[in-house]
Order: structure tokens, then C-alpha cells, then sequence
């Protein structure tokens, strides 16, 4: 629901929202050093969409399909009783990602740019003789970069990373972007997960509300589960912007978009942990 069009609150009809997301093989391998729900297909139904009963389910219940088409229901989503540890990281202005900084005061700025209707990504609006318009100029910064320290020991990421921010919009119109990687010690790059935000539904998908141009405003931009190893010796990327390449998302304006770090206005990147002691946990289900 984070990146869904905004027409879709227009239509003036009793509506259904499915939304799915497809995971990687089932079953897991059972060397692997975390649960095996990130492999499963998973689905998520709206049993309530806009105060409307679906009479889908008389529960909200997560559903997951095996390889073998089964379908099972997932009696603890997530882990029951489950504690998770916490990292997190501080947006500084040296433009690093650092659990232990002071406050600091900074601003950094990127364009918006819409893509053309040819290209991957979101597309453009279009004028009135059918060409894309507000694109931003060459050379000018399109994403802000956010890098950590080397990580003193393996990490198992497991949960739902947040990253919260205080911006300042030119457009009342505008889609934010962050993309979390990993970087080895060879420099390799691997994305690791992303999130996704239409400000205007900042407030929930049922309360749109405008952005305020040129006036500080938070958000709260959650990613997708993960469960992922970052190793002894790799750092962490995570890159701010509003677009992103081979995924379509609804078109936006133009304009620039400026992240403000102060006492006032934290910026922060939580990164959930799985404690040692539940390495290995894996999901309970029923048919």
C-alpha cells in the first residue's frame, strides 16, 4: 500500500485490495542460519479496506503457498513472543549511516526527476503535445548516499528496517525512494531491500494529505521483511531518492526534495536484529 496509485482512493465504488509478494524456492535449505519464511510465496489479504468488510477472512491472517501449490495459513506472524534487537543508525553530515553520533545540524538536497514513458522506472507527465516535461538537467544530484563502517561482526538482519526523516518538499507532489546494499570487503555491491513512500499517503492510505511545500514534514518509510547475513568486514549503503530503475510507480512532479538533519529533526535508519539465540527459529504452521 506504500507505492499504490492515488486514483485508487477516487474510485468511488466498494473496492478489494489484494497484495502479494513472491518470495524466493520453498523449501529452505536447512543449513540456512535463519527461518525459512523468506522463501516461502507469500500473500497478504485486506480483510477491511476503507472501514468496508471484504468477507474475505474473518481474520487478519497472512497465507503462504508452497512450491507444491499448497496453501498453509500462518499461525504465528511474526514469531510469537519474538524479541528483536535494534541497530540503529544515524544519518550524519558527513553523510554516514553511525549508531554512536552526536547531534548534528545538516541539510542534503536531491532532484526529483520523473523518467520518460520509455524508460524503466515511473514515467513522466506528459504535456499537452504527448512529450515528457520536468525533467531534471544532466549533472544534477539525483540521490543522497549514506554509507556505514565495516561491521566488527556477522549480523543476521531479520524483521522490517524504518528509515524516519524530516524533508522539505518544492512539489506537493513528490515519491521518496531508499534502497539499502551491502558492500564487501572486494567492493562487490549486493541490494539488499527497499522502500517505498507517496508522502501524500504518509498519514496512512486512507488519509491522504498534501505535502506542505517548503515546510519541514516526517515521514516513515518502512522496507520489506528481510532475514539477510551481513558478514564481519562489509558495510551497509542506503541511498534516498525518488525514483527507481525497473519498477513502475505512479508518476510525480518535478521539483527537489531536501532532507533536514537537526536536535529537532532526527533522521534515522533502524535495522532489526535476531538475537542469537533464535538463529534458526523457524515459523510454526497449520494446513
Amino acid at each position: 500500500s506504500d507505492h499504490i496509485a492515488t486514483w485508487y482512493n477516487d474510485l468511488a465504488v466498494n473496492k478489494t485490495l489484494i497484495a502479494g509478494q513472491w518470495g524466493h524456492s520453498m523449501p529452505a535449505e536447512a543449513e540456512d542460519a535463519y527461518g525459512d519464511w523468506w522463501h516461502y510465496v507469500t500473500a497478504f489479504f485486506d480483510t477491511h479496506v476503507k472501514g468496508v468488510d471484504t468477507g474475505m477472512f474473518g481474520t487478519d491472517v497472512a497465507w503462504v503457498q508452497d512450491t507444491d501449490k499448497t496453501w498453509h495459513r500462518s499461525a504465528d506472524w511474526p514469531l510469537q513472543g519474538e524479541d528483536r534487537d535494534e541497530i540503529v543508525f544515524r544519518l550524519t553530515d558527513k553523510a554516514t549511516l553511525d549508531p554512536t553520533a552526536d547531534d548534528v545540524t545538516a541539510t542534503f538536497t536531491w532532484h526529483a526527476c520523473p523518467r520518460d514513458e520509455h524508460s524503466k522506472g515511473q514515467t513522466s507527465k506528459l504535456g499537452s503535445t504527448g512529450l515528457a516535461v520536468d525533467h531534471c538537467a544532466p549533472g544534477e544530484p539525483t540521490a543522497l548516499y549514506f554509507e556505514s563502517d565495516a561491521f566488527v561482526n556477522d549480523t543476521l538482519l531479520s524483521g522490517v528496517p524504518l528509515l524516519d526523516v524530516t524533508l522539505r518538499s518544492t512539489s506537493d507532489f513528490t515519491h521518496l525512494v531508499w534502497v539499502l546494499e551491502r558492500i564487501d570487503a572486494k567492493g562487490e555491491v549486493r541490494r539488499e531491500n527497499y522502500g517505498y513512500l507517496n508522502p501524500t499517503y504518509r498519514h496512512g492510505i486512507d488519509n491522504a494529505t498534501p505535502v506542505p511545500t517548503d515546510t519541514p514534514y516526517t515521514v516513515t518509510i518502512d522496507g520489506y521483511p528481510q532475514e539477510d547475513v551481513i558478514k564481519k568486514g562489509e558495510r551497509l549503503r542506503l541511498t534516498i531518492r525518488s525514483h527507481d530503475d525497473g519498477r513502475t510507480i505512479e508518476s510525480f512532479r518535478a521539483g527537489t526534495n531536501t532532507l533536514v538533519i537537526g536536535p529537532d529533526a532526527p533522521a534515522t535508519f533502524t535495522l532489526p536484529v535476531r538475537p542469537d539465540d533464535l538463529k534458526g527459529v523457524r515459523l510454526a504452521m497449520e494446513s
